[in-house]
């Protein structure tokens, strides 16, 4: 069974390698194949930042010696910004329907309630059903949460908006 555990910079070369095949296997990541350097020393450098880091965290999914997905977060220091983050996710297709989205996702939940962060963003294009579908669900209850947690009526506008797709 596939583990989920916080990404360690020796996983670099195997996080390069996943990010590749990913980039390979949909048209919805944000690169194309090959975009990106493959020196694993680039790659080390674009995971230190999420490394013991309160307002990021970074989880690989791994299934024995390969890893298969991830979930990213990346906060904000800035003081009017701390309650934001930015979350980019992907799990490779031979893995889906294992619930592995599901699971990061609910360890996402819980460690942003941990640090009062009330706005996650996700950004997913409008013709990838899959994610759109699988991630409703969690967009519809992060809303109604800060809703209730803010008392700020506009969360109401903010997930018809965001959910007229």
């Amino acid at each position: 069974m596939a583990e989920i555990r916080p990404v360690r910079l020796t996983d670099a070369e195997k996080f390069r390698d996943l990010q590749d095949q990913l980039d390979r296997e949909t048209p919805f990541m944000l690169m194309e194949p090959g975009e990106l350097s493959g020196a694993v020393s680039d790659w080390e450098k674009r995971i230190a930042p999420f490394i013991d880091q309160h307002q990021s965290e970074f989880w690989v999914v791994e299934d024995e010696t390969q890893l298969v997905g991830f979930l990213r977060i990346k906060g904000n220091h800035a003081r009017r910004l701390s309650h934001s983050a930015l979350v980019v996710v992907g799990i490779r297709q031979a893995y889906w329907n294992q619930k592995l989205g599901t699971r990061l996702f609910q360890g996402m939940e819980e460690w942003a309630l941990q640090r009062e962060i009330i706005r996650l963003e996700l950004t997913v294009m409008v013709g990838n059903r899959r994610a759109v579908g699988g991630r409703s669900a969690y967009i519809i209850k992060w809303v109604l949460w800060w809703r209730a947690f803010t008392g700020n009526p506009l969360a109401t506008a903010v997930a018809g908006l965001r959910m007229n797709i």
